[in-house]
């Protein structure tokens, strides 16, 4: 039965895979990470898929369970800070490896009932400890920061919105954790109680990551810009400007969404000339900063659109809330990115 489960979950991620590949060249940060989780949870189901029709790979399952935990933990960091920092990547590698070298040179492991390996071995118990751990902690720290964000820009639309996904995200997670630990008690104690069957959990668990990721607020995808194409060599940035300074300003804050946004203004926030930043930005081909500000205030207040905000709030107020200085402006801007007008956008999305 379970063969056909992870089969099937291995052809969701691919067909994810895919759509999202054929969204556009352009990746970010955020777009990366999460077609690397796709990959490696399609890899891990696929693996599970062979080990259920009795193919010997238990060790391999293992090891990609780890890795798929590792994604987890690095979208939430994204989530919550808009970069994943270098040490971050170390430390999992490190502990990446030593689990790969326990669980291939130990041969001191049983067989549950529900296939399962029970490893005697305590350094891989210790690690197992260590990375369960680390992804409840990464969760509740992401869960403040997202928390705090949205007080501090007054409920923007985008921090709820990734605040919701990512609370509902962080509760099955966490209530996952809990049916698993429930069973491994039950399944020592020869016990066989409701939910004690961790395969199923497993399944339900990577069912739910996927579903996740495929029901997630779209723009979560500009985590991490600027955007680069696969085909494109990165020029050398001789501005002098960081990247993860550039996004904290711009993005994380929602300076875009300021009515006195400028590129003076900005210079002055990032203690850069203005020179360096119309330079860096032609280097991440974003154009010009006003066409910058621009398009991401239309995409907030298409966003405000979608949500169904002109129910409660005039067209003029959305417009306001986005950082436009009037509606004409708005109208202008708008037309030129969608080709209608907000009252037609708002008809044809009814």
């Amino acid at each position: 039965m379970y063969s056909y489960f992870f089969y099937g979950l291995a052809l969701l991620g691919l067909f994810s895979i895919i759509q999202i590949l054929r969204e556009g060249k352009q990746i970010s940060n955020m777009k990366f990470n999460i077609l690397l989780f796709l990959i490696i949870i399609s890899i891990g189901n696929s693996i599970s898929f062979l080990k259920e029709i009795g193919y010997d790979v238990l060790k391999y399952d293992t090891v990609f369970g780890i890795l798929i935990t590792f994604t987890l933990i690095n979208l939430f960091i994204l989530l919550s800070r808009n970069k994943i920092k270098n040490i971050i990547f170390i430390i999992e590698f490190v502990l990446l490896l030593l689990y790969f070298i326990a669980i291939i040179s130990t041969s001191e492991y049983q067989i549950n009932q529900n296939g399962q390996i029970i490893h005697d071995n305590k350094f891989i118990k210790v690690l197992n400890i260590i990375i369960n751990i680390s992804l409840i902690v990464t969760s509740f720290y992401s869960l403040f920061k997202i928390y705090i964000n949205s007080n501090n820009y007054n409920n923007n639309l985008y921090i709820l919105k990734i605040k919701k996904w990512t609370i509902i995200l962080f509760f099955f997670i966490l209530s996952t954790f809990v049916f698993l630990i429930f069973a491994t008690v039950s399944i020592q104690l020869k016990r066989i109680f409701l939910f004690s069957d961790r395969k199923f959990i497993v399944f339900i668990l990577r069912l739910f990551s996927i579903l996740f990721i495929i029901f997630r607020p779209r723009f979560i995808d500009d985590i991490g810009i600027p955007q680069f194409k696969w085909n494109e060599i990165p020029k050398i940035n001789k501005t002098g400007i960081s990247s993860q300074d550039f996004d904290f300003i711009f993005f994380s804050t929602n300076y875009y969404l300021n009515p006195e946004a400028n590129l003076e203004d900005f210079a002055l926030k990032l203690n850069h000339r203005k020179s360096d930043i119309i330079e860096y930005l032609k280097l991440k081909n974003q154009g010009s900063f006003h066409e910058l500000i621009t398009y991401n205030r239309i995409k907030y207040f298409t966003e405000l659109l979608k949500s169904r905000k002109y129910e409660s709030l005039t067209i003029e107020a959305l417009s306001e809330l986005s950082g436009f200085g009037s509606r004409k402006t708005m109208y202008i801007a708008f037309h030129k990115f969608h080709g209608i007008t907000p009252t037609e956008f708002i008809n044809k999305y009814k």
